[in-house]
């Protein structure tokens, strides 16, 4: 569950995969919470591999005072070419920090000053900043890292490329495209160039 501060701001990152979309400003995301059957939805930043939301703090977002532990619904909404997906849902649990204030009893240094504390809420402390994100695909970094030529021609035949002269020159083409020799970009191209053949 997904715990968020009424008074802090929260920058939320999920990872994702995306296929079949080569220009990435195409993607519109919205971060999405339901609190009192009214739907707050934020702006997101869509990277190649992420999506990351920046969430001001909801007190001075929600008109009226947030309850205490009130749990809600969240979702992460994707729109592309006229169709809307959501990839993420959860309840979010919306609370206070804890803080303590604390001041000097007597303001008077002529001796040694006592201190006063006071607790000001018993709210469990929930620790510092969270970052919630799907689960990490920990092999991501390896996979970009150990891609091969093979692995390109493999991909092209998955995507309906199965002519092995067309697959040659979808990757001459591609390495030629290519903003580096890298793997990794051949493979970009690949898919951009596999995407506009197809419409």
């Amino acid at each position: 569950m997904l715990k968020l501060n009424t008074s802090e701001e929260k920058q939320l990152t999920f990872e994702v995969q995306i296929e079949g979309v080569s220009d990435f400003e195409q993607l519109k995301s919205f971060f999405r919470i339901v609190i009192d059957n009214v739907e707050y939805g934020f702006p997101c930043k869509v990277f190649s591999d992420s999506i990351v939301v920046n969430l001001p703090p909801l007190n001075k977002v929600v008109g009226k005072k947030i309850k205490d532990g009130l749990e809600v619904e969240v979702k992460l909404e994707v729109v592309v070419d006229g169709h809307y997906l959501s990839p993420w849902n959860d309840t979010a649990k919306i609370g206070k920090p804890l803080t303590i204030e604390a001041k000097i009893k007597d303001p008077s240094i002529t001796k040694k000053p006592k201190l006063e504390t006071k607790l000001v809420t018993n709210t469990k402390k929930s620790g510092p900043t969270i970052i919630q994100e799907k689960k990490k695909n920990s092999n991501m970094e390896e996979f970009k890292r150990n891609l091969t030529k093979d692995d390109i021609f493999s991909y092209m035949e998955r995507a309906g490329t199965k002519n092995p002269t067309i697959q040659n020159i979808v990757y001459e083409q591609a390495m030629a495209s290519s903003k580096s020799q890298e793997p990794v970009d051949i493979l970009k191209s690949v898919v951009k160039i596999i995407k506009k053949n197809k419409e």
